[in-house]
């Protein structure tokens, strides 16, 4: 993740970036990172930069053991 205007974006090994502007991110576990977007919403990344679980969740934290804690509502 690099840091630029203000946002972070998710970049690749070639220095690409791959994710839309995010406000906030998590840790990769189980091929899975939180992320918030700049509209506040909550959602789940790949290694990719993919969304893979956008269910827009308030928060969202870190799978630990399997499973992450997340708000909805």
């Amino acid at each position: 993740f690099v840091l630029k205007d203000s946002s972070y974006f998710g970049i690749n090994i070639k220095g690409e970036i791959v994710t839309q502007a995010l406000k906030h991110y998590g840790v990769f576990n189980y091929g899975l990172c939180p992320v918030q977007l700049k509209d506040g919403k909550c959602v789940y990344i790949n290694q990719k930069g993919e969304i893979v679980i956008d269910k827009g969740f308030d928060a969202a934290e870190n799978f630990s053991q399997g499973l992450a804690v997340v708000s909805l509502n």
